[in-house]
């Protein structure tokens, strides 16, 4: 049988063992953990790289731009122009409705004194031409009738004199057609859509804003000439000039 002396140097020795391994194997898993790190940061890296790429590449490829035909854009700047001399002329109000830029503004001694997003026709690009087909008109229009809350289900409403004797000239035909309240006050695409039957729509807060623009002798009322044209507000460079006119595929997303 060892002695006593043997016996502790065994037990010592076996103790000595056991912490070498123990140590070896925290050291392994701190190896294994420090790796995992490294590859999880580089994977980080990677997907951030690519996202970026992606996110470059997309940026690069998509023209946010809007398409116009070139006789749109004229057509749209020489009425617009018309309606700034009208201001001009009469220190009245004026109204230009942008269907493209889905916005309608307000113009008085030529400059814009105000400016509201809108929704339109389910058709947002075509003209109207007959009753309906879910267009908004273009062309020079005016107020018929002023119908304040109670008048109208629309909160309130500006009645244009759609169809004029030049839409008449051309066979076209409709009726109702108004600037009036209930809308998102939202542009579409950017969560509004284009629901009416061809109405100009916006939102009960900014009609009342419009209601209430000048005195009793300078309100938008009747005989208020409103201008509606497909292009022609923005700069040059918002726009994409294309040789035939947009068709409501090319236009912003009509849809949320």
């Amino acid at each position: 049988m060892p002695s006593k002396s043997v016996r502790l140097l065994l037990v010592v020795s076996t103790l000595i063992i056991c912490a070498v391994f123990a140590f070896r194997a925290v050291r392994k898993h701190s190896d294994m953990k420090r790796g995992l790190d490294i590859l999880e940061t580089f994977s980080e890296q990677r997907d951030s790289s690519r996202t970026g790429e992606r996110q470059q590449v997309e940026t690069e490829t998509i023209d946010l731009r809007i398409p116009v035909g070139r006789h749109q854009l004229a057509i749209g700047r020489s009425l617009i122009e018309k309606a700034c001399d009208f201001t001009l002329e009469t220190e009245q109000h004026a109204l230009v409705v942008d269907k493209s830029a889905y916005t309608i503004a307000v113009y008085k001694a030529g400059a814009i004194v105000a400016s509201y997003p809108v929704e339109l026709g389910q058709d947002p690009v075509n003209p109207k031409k007959r009753q309906g087909d879910g267009r908004t008109p273009e062309g020079m229009y005016r107020i018929a009738w002023r119908r304040d809350i109670g008048q109208t289900t629309f909160h309130r409403a500006l009645l244009l004199d759609y169809p004029n004797e030049s839409d008449k000239d051309q066979g076209y035909t409709g009726s109702l057609v108004e600037i009036h309240g209930h809308g998102a006050g939202l542009r579409p695409g950017k969560g509004g859509y284009n629901w009416t039957d061809g109405c100009i729509a916006l939102s009960n807060d900014d009609i009342d804003a419009l209601f209430e623009l000048g005195d009793i002798n300078d309100q938008i009322s009747s005989g208020t000439p409103v201008t509606i044209v497909f292009a022609g507000t923005l700069d040059e460079e918002d726009y994409r000039i294309v040789d035939v006119a947009a068709t409501p595929t090319d236009m912003i997303p009509s849809q949320p």
